[in-house]
């Protein structure tokens, strides 16, 4: 059962990876935020 397992979730990742290379899919890029003043931490 450890075997089969790992190899499906192996051959998922290999999929969602060639169909990111494939059609450009990516997660959205990160946003900062503004920082904060010192005096407005507790």
């Amino acid at each position: 059962p450890t075997l089969a397992s790992s190899l499906l979730g192996f051959a998922g990742a290999f999929v969602v990876r060639g169909g990111a290379l494939k059609f450009g899919w990516s997660f959205a890029a990160y946003r900062s935020r503004p920082g904060r003043r010192p005096e407005d931490i507790p």
